[in-house]
């Protein structure tokens, strides 16, 4: 079902700092994905980059026709791609139900941490809409549950017979075979051996399949991965105005 309007909000519980940072060259990153970023995020992103130098920081940018602004920063950059370097290596259809168009900012942030920036160990990816307290908020979130999880989410439901009554499993019967999981991914948490298989499963099928089921679903049937769903997420709500 598509929504005129969203807004997703995130109330994330704000732990104790935590002293002990890692300062070698970033294995972690945050990417915000956006059609046109505006103010508030590329304040916030300048401000994670600035207070947190051991993740590197993107702003990713779907439409092409938007002049980046100019930007010095060792661990903040702007990403920009042109939609057919992208489907050429199978990123494509992640949201078209979202955004209806073949190639959206997820294809290529997919494109770029799965296949182009290999060497992050660990990714987020967070939709402009959601609403983040604070850097120290986030901060807490990636050090608490990064270390030791594939992917940290927001609760998901799973389907193991294959039943396509509700709407939004349809599309995984024509991408997956049973059993499949489903979850918002507004913001979510990837390991690098979920973002390998989300690129394998690109370069193999030539294409990806509903962000929200791509990531749960991979990760399920994985076997080994290791799924979090932490309370700090659970909040993560549609709002229909």
């Amino acid at each position: 079902m598509l929504f005129s309007w969203k807004c997703i909000t995130i109330f994330l519980l704000i732990l104790p700092f935590i002293n002990t940072l890692n300062t070698s060259s970033p294995l972690s990153a945050v990417s915000f994905l956006t059609r046109q970023p505006s103010t508030e995020v590329v304040q916030f992103a300048h401000e994670l980059s600035r207070a947190v130098p051991f993740i590197d920081v993107f702003i990713l940018i779907d439409n092409n026709t938007f002049v980046i602004p100019a930007f010095s920063s060792s661990n903040f950059q702007f990403l920009q791609f042109n939609e057919t370097v992208c489907t050429k290596y199978g990123f494509q259809e992640a949201n078209r139900i979202g955004v209806g168009k073949s190639c959206s900012a997820w294809d290529k942030a997919l494109y770029y941490f799965s296949k182009v920036s290999t060497h992050y160990l660990f990714v987020w990816f967070i939709e402009d809409d959601v609403f983040i307290p604070s850097v120290q908020a986030f901060l807490s979130l990636h050090e608490v549950y990064s270390p030791s999880n594939d992917i940290v989410t927001a609760a998901l439901s799973y389907n193991r017979d294959g039943n396509v009554n509700i709407q939004h499993w349809r599309s995984s019967s024509t991408a997956f075979a049973p059993p499949w999981a489903n979850g918002m991914v507004c913001a979510i948490g990837c390991s690098r051996r979920l973002l390998s298989a989300i690129g394998e499963y690109a370069r193999w099928r030539g294409q990806l399949t509903f962000i929200e089921n791509l990531f749960h679903t991979l990760a399920i049937q994985d076997g080994n991965m290791k799924i979090v769903t932490p309370f700090e997420l659970n909040t993560i709500v549609y709002r229909d105005t």
